[in-house]
């Protein structure tokens, strides 16, 4: 299931997310911009993972991952998404790339979330397209 610019409040908390992607064992969360900017990387980690798990708690049972989709990118604020353990797409020439393969897996703990359980995307797209 894929759901464009999902906004949703509860008891106080509101929070929009551009792309939410779901399959039956993974979520995808994706905040799409013309140009990231590197702050973007810390408002993930530190609002929209955290307010997704509690806005959403029938997904806690799920893998989640962060995403940011930015048609200009440059070295370090792809390093800065490596560093931070999410996807990065961006635009090279006429296509949309990948251009980080690796990424965390977020999971809620009681003090907050911890990312780990690194993945590949590309093992995890051959697994689900085959």
């Amino acid at each position: 299931m894929i759901q464009y610019t999902v906004t949703y409040q509860l008891i106080g908390l509101e929070d929009e997310f551009d792309i939410v992607l779901v399959n039956e064992t993974s979520i995808a969360i994706v905040e799409v911009k013309h140009k990231a900017h590197p702050k973007l990387i810390e408002h993930m980690l530190a609002k929209k993972i955290p307010n997704f798990r509690t806005l959403f708690p029938y997904y806690q049972e799920l893998k989640l991952y962060g995403v940011i989709a930015s048609m200009v990118s440059n070295h370090k604020l792809i390093e800065k998404a490596k560093e931070a353990g999410l996807f990065f797409l961006t635009q090279q020439g006429n296509h949309v790339v990948l251009v980080n393969d690796k990424a965390k897996v977020f999971f809620l703990v009681p003090n907050g979330f911890v990312g780990n359980a690194v993945i590949n995307a590309l093992a995890l797209l051959d697994t689900k397209c085959s």
